[in-house]
């Protein structure tokens, strides 16, 4: 169950984070690869939320 909520809050983190609802100011300087980059990581930490869930 920890690793559940720890993959599952960072992977809800970095998903918000990505799609600019948080740290605004620090995403925008960033070009679209980067943001990819976050997106797949962040499906990636749901996923392995999931899969220990």
């Amino acid at each position: 169950m920890f690793f559940v909520l720890v993959y599952g809050i960072a992977g809800f983190y970095l998903l918000l984070m990505a799609a600019g609802v948080l740290q605004k100011e620090y995403m925008s300087t960033w070009n679209r690869a980067r943001k990819r980059a976050i997106w797949v990581m962040s499906i990636g930490l749901i996923v392995l939320a999931f899969y220990y869930g």
